[in-house]
């Protein structure tokens, strides 16, 4: 167990997430084993490719560019929106299931569109749409590392976009697309599932971390490489390809948040799984000074939901 005492700057956050994520415990510095060089080079591989292998590539539901236009459309309701989506029964009940989940805390269950177009809103029923259409595509089951860790993956999923629409809303920045980058950020990781499946051979999993360390740039760089193939509003592209790059470069306001989210909820997924103590009472991620005090905010308000 890390003993997290400052800031989240003195833990290896991706290497103690990642390492939890894939094997379920901390990673620890043996050199790359021959498993992991073979891991890192498909990876790679995948993240250079300028035309992705389909094969690989999640395809973007057909829901969410028309979701997107529609929320832009004064003209078109929430309850336009809800009949909408009333077409796709299996989408409906992935969506009220969402809905009842600790991410949306009503004061009473939500039990249809309707009473959730009443109590979320316009913009809170986009959110729980966006949700519920992108469940099946990262918590797909396949191989054994898909089996691990796409369960893992949707939640803290679900935990980044609340932390970003969080630390957005507290930045007056749209009220969607900060929720949709979170939730979107973690999608690379379901093309790394299936190359990592593709290489398995039955010889235990990665556990060094350097292993982790690589993986954790791969995994932003794969993120960005399946979703520029997706219809997405630019300021949500833009932040992405930010989260891929070096992260001194200069970045937009919407990429900080999504940085932040990030991690601040993947903290939040450490300490509720015994991998990080529960004394980290100093969060601090930021770019340039910005955030600090609002990742502590956002962090506490992770904190209300309960263990992940």
């Amino acid at each position: 167990m890390v003993r997290a005492k400052e800031s989240i700057s003195v833990v290896d956050v991706d290497g103690l997430y990642y390492g939890w994520l894939l094997a379920g415990r901390a990673p620890i510095p043996d050199p790359l084993s021959s498993l992991e060089w073979r891991l890192l080079g498909a990876l790679d591989q995948a993240a250079r490719l300028e035309l992705p292998d389909t094969a690989l590539v999640p395809r973007a539901p057909a829901v969410i560019p028309r979701l997107i236009r529609n929320l832009r459309d004064d003209e078109i309701s929430a309850a336009e929106l809800a009949r909408q989506i009333a077409q796709d029964p299996v989408l409906v009940g992935d969506l009220l299931r969402i809905a009842n989940s600790p991410f949306y805390r009503t004061a009473a269950g939500i039990r249809s569109l309707e009473h959730a177009v009443t109590v979320l809103g316009r913009n809170g029923l986009g959110q729980l749409i966006a949700a519920a259409a992108l469940k099946p595509i990262v918590n797909l089951q396949g191989g054994p590392y898909a089996r691990t860790a796409a369960p893992r993956t949707w939640t803290h999923s679900q935990l980044c976009a609340t932390a970003c629409d969080f630390l957005g809303r507290a930045q007056g920045l749209d009220e969607f697309e900060p929720y949709l980058a979170g939730l979107l950020h973690d999608i690379g990781l379901v093309m790394a599932f299936r190359v990592m499946d593709r290489h398995h051979d039955g010889s235990g999993k990665p556990h060094s971390a350097s292993f982790y360390q690589v993986f954790a740039d791969l995994a932003r760089q794969l993120s960005y490489q399946v979703l520029r193939t997706w219809e997405l509003p630019t300021p949500i592209a833009v932040a992405m390809r930010e989260q891929a790059k070096e992260l001194s470069a200069p970045i937009t306001q919407l990429g900080s948040v999504l940085y932040a989210g990030n991690q601040v909820s993947k903290l939040r997924m450490l300490v509720a799984n015994g991998m990080v103590e529960a004394q980290a009472t100093h969060v601090a991620c930021h770019f340039s000074g910005e955030l600090s005090d609002l990742c502590q905010r956002c962090y506490n308000e992770l904190s209300l939901l309960g263990d992940s």
